[in-house]
């Protein structure tokens, strides 16, 4: 066999010992998905415990921050370009939604800090059709929140 193929398929966890690991979480490096033991053996347990995906660099926490980082980034773009292409009076309007919707979301946060809500897609849905009704807009848009 090639030297290579020889590489795949000697395992890492020989090398380890055998005891059993504490029930704890662990919290790795950036790199410990590359140093995981691809041998056969082992792509079999990853695959019979249903954790193939840990082998997978994309996966990482880094790589969905950054796909999040340049969706958000892709957003902002698209917002602020219409954002500017529109008349004084609506980016007041606009101004005045957000800045009622921040303080909706603060009233929230609030009032499940201090125990006197739990967060439930209810109580998300009726505190949005209360803004909603407080700003003049429609609440049948908010019927949807938490519903699949």
């Amino acid at each position: 066999p090639s030297a290579k193929r020889k590489r795949l398929n000697s395992c890492k966890l020989d090398t380890f010992p055998t005891t059993a690991p504490e029930n704890r979480a662990y919290f790795f490096n950036d790199q410990f998905r590359g140093n995981l033991c691809k041998c056969d053996k082992c792509i079999a347990r990853y695959t019979e415990h249903n954790i193939t995906f840990i082998t997978k660099t994309e996966d990482s926490l880094q790589a969905y921050e950054e796909r999040g980082n340049s969706e958000r980034e892709r957003e902002e773009s698209s917002f602020n370009s219409v954002i500017q292409n529109l008349p004084h009076a609506a980016k007041c309007n606009v101004a005045r939604a957000m800045g009622s919707l921040q303080e909706g979301i603060r009233d929230i946060v609030a009032q499940i800090s201090e125990g006197k809500e739990v967060l439930t897609p209810d109580l998300i849905r009726n505190k949005f059709r209360e803004m909603a009704a407080a700003n003049n807009i429609d609440p049948k848009y908010f019927d949807n929140i938490g519903k699949k």
